[in-house]
């Protein structure tokens, strides 16, 4: 398998780190999705980052869909609960970390236009909803939390990890570390267990 994305995509690192904890082998290509060369629509017709083409070339495209694969081609360790209920539950927390990605993103797009068509209050909107969402995920990645499910790491969990990661690379003004100390503890606990020993 192949996997097209940056180094720099959180979400091409979500699906790196799900491969990795799934003991998957994929080769990893470089895909600047900006250049004018770039090959991307040829498997993606949205022309975005990650897109995995399997050994029969199929290609197969967005984080969560991948993902979702993943867990078919190769059922466990599950980063999806099988469960109705916990599988909500995991996929509602995947989508308000992947929403501090996407309004990060928005912000960094936006950052890098021309001063005079930079509008601040969109930049305004999109960081509300970052402060909202940590605050949130904040109170529910707690002590008991953490003592359960790390061990057991799903795919919200990754997604969590990756949206920090992406604010210390972008946002060092967003201090999630000193204010959010539940998310602290998280992200410690989980570079040392899954990205740093893999």
């Amino acid at each position: 398998m192949i996997l097209l994305g940056s180094s720099t995509s959180p979400f091409v690192k979500k699906v790196r780190i799900a491969m990795s904890y799934k003991k998957i082998l994929y080769e990893f290509q470089l895909e600047n999705v900006w250049s004018l060369d770039s090959k991307i629509e040829n498997y993606n017709p949205l022309g975005k980052i990650p897109c995995l083409l399997t050994d029969n070339q199929e290609s197969i495209f967005d984080s969560r869909v991948i993902i979702e694969y993943l867990d078919i081609l190769k059922p466990l360790p599950r980063l999806i609960p099988l469960e109705d209920k916990d599988k909500i539950r995991v996929k509602c927390l995947e989508a308000i970390s992947d929403g501090i990605i996407d309004a990060s993103v928005l912000i960094y797009y936006e950052n890098n236009r021309e001063n005079q068509y930079i509008d601040y209050k969109w930049i305004n909107r999109q960081h509300k909803k970052i402060i909202s969402s940590l605050i949130k995920i904040n109170n529910l990645y707690n002590e008991n939390y953490l003592t359960i499910s790390i061990n057991n790491i799903n795919v919200a969990d990754i997604s969590l990890f990756c949206a920090l990661e992406f604010l210390d690379l972008r946002f060092k003004d967003i201090l999630w570390r000193e204010n959010y100390k539940n998310l602290s503890k998280f992200f410690e606990l989980f570079e040392s267990l899954y990205i740093n020993n893999k």
